[in-house]
């Protein structure tokens, strides 16, 4: 009786320690959106990613040794996703420049972007980011942006193996949400926006 309840445990185990894929999106608030001024001056350069992880690594669900039991990982590089994002909160906002026509351009230092779960859900976000001339190169505004979540219970019953993969990716989602809405909404990053419209 003891071996056949071993093997059912063991079984369900093995199924939890795989990687599983997620789509990461942008989507404004409308608090988000009042901040816009319809200066279309901004293109996204490029997001360098200083991480230690793996180029499409996002974060994993941890046993209690901290183990990774359930590894969620991008559909394309995390730099590439979060390029992305910066670009659609952008173009939310009306100040996403076509191609070619760029006043500013925008590169983001992407330091720390990940998402945990032990008990509780956690996601985190460290960027650097710099505005530079599109002409010259120099740099007009730079700034460091953190975010940090934690969602759920202490005494939560869904860990584990039991634990929800899109759950963890929607915490992720609005931490990276908050960092981008954070940055474009900072009066530096809205004077460099009034001052390239002025040249």
């Amino acid at each position: 009786m003891l071996r056949p309840l071993m093997v059912v445990v063991l079984i369900v185990i093995l199924a939890g320690c795989v990687s599983r894929q997620v789509a990461l999106t942008y989507a404004p608030s409308s608090a988000s959106l009042a901040a816009g001024e319809q200066s279309a001056v901004v293109g996204v350069k490029t997001v360098i990613d200083e991480r230690s992880n793996g180029p499409r690594w996002l974060g994993a669900i941890r046993g209690g040794y901290g183990n990774p039991l359930k590894t969620l990982e991008t559909d394309e590089p995390v730099k590439d996703v979060v390029a992305t994002a910066f670009a659609d909160a952008l173009a939310a906002r009306g100040e996403l420049a076509p191609a070619g026509r760029e006043t500013i351009l925008l590169t983001v230092v992407m330091r720390r972007f990940d998402c945990n779960q032990y008990v509780r859900r956690e996601a985190h976000v460290d960027f650097e980011i710099t505005l530079a001339n599109a002409r010259s190169g120099a740099p007009i505004y730079t700034d460091h942006i953190t975010a940090d979540a934690v969602n759920g219970s202490v005494f939560a019953m869904n860990v584990g193996i039991f634990a929800s993969t899109d759950d963890l990716r929607m915490v992720a989602v609005r931490t990276l949400r908050d960092a981008i809405d954070q940055a474009l909404s900072k009066p530096g990053f809205r004077a460099a926006l009034t001052a390239a419209l002025g040249t």
